[in-house]
């Protein structure tokens, strides 16, 4: 087999232009005609947020930077492509966590991430905050992205937290929303919530028995600062996707 040993061309699909479209047409000019054989185009041309790419929600494309015309004018050029599969971390939006804050230690995805206080038994004290704080002996030729540890605390179906390792010093804040949030929000009459001292409780969630109401806790990466409501048969509060709650908006 013949070794290919022509130029690769190294990009994230907004470096030159703003979207992949852009470099597509710069590569189709005469002057770039056989300059490259191939292009390795970083990780945010997938659905990602944080670090440039490489904190991965989905594989499929980013559509505000690229789109399928754009392969398919890279594959009329003749380029070979070169695309990251990353597998030592990913976000917590990804479908894979999302189902373990969902399903919790039975998730099929449970072992996807590192639980802190199972890596860290035995080497280390628990604290008031519930999860293991690390010897210095341990800790001392370790890097770091931040300061502090990177822990998650997630919280599971049963209402408790549990501590998972966090690369990317990701944050899920859950902040109950105000009555007066989600009747903004619904457009519904006051009568149909109850609340008290402000906040909305499960409660609340009777409605009447055809059509109750259904809160949905937005994912972080809305700040958790709102809830939806929307009318569907329900049986208690449910967490979902943020795909799934941008469709309910």
């Amino acid at each position: 087999m013949k070794l290919d040993i022509s130029p690769m061309l190294n990009a994230y699909p907004d470096s030159m232009g703003g979207t992949l479209h852009d470099i597509v047409q710069l590569l189709a000019r005469p002057e770039f005609e056989n300059v490259f054989g191939s292009f390795y185009i970083l990780p945010s041309v997938f659905n990602t947020d944080l670090d440039r790419g490489f904190s991965v929600i989905d594989y499929t494309l980013n559509r505000e930077l690229a789109g399928p015309q754009d392969m398919e004018g890279l594959k009329a050029l003749g380029l070979k492509l070169k695309l990251d599969f990353i597998l030592n971390h990913a976000s917590v939006l990804s479908p894979q966590f999302q189902d373990l804050l969902k399903n919790g230690k039975s998730s099929a995805y449970r072992d996807f991430f590192i639980d802190w206080n199972d890596f860290w038994q035995g080497c280390g004290s628990m604290t008031e905050q519930g999860y293991i704080q690390p010897e210095a002996k341990y800790l001392e030729k370790m890097l770091f992205r931040k300061p502090g540890l990177p822990i998650l605390m997630a919280r599971m179906p049963d209402g408790t937290e549990e501590p998972y390792w966090n690369t990317f010093y990701q944050q899920v804040d859950y902040l109950r929303p105000t009555v007066q949030q989600l009747m903004q929000i619904s457009g519904h009459s006051a009568q149909l919530l109850r609340a008290e001292g402000g906040i909305l409780h499960p409660a609340a969630l009777a409605g009447n028995a055809v059509h109750p109401l259904l809160v949905v806790e937005l994912p972080h990466q809305l700040n958790d600062q709102v809830a939806l409501l929307r009318k569907r048969p329900v049986r208690a509060l449910q967490h979902v996707p943020a795909q799934l709650a941008a469709r309910l908006l």
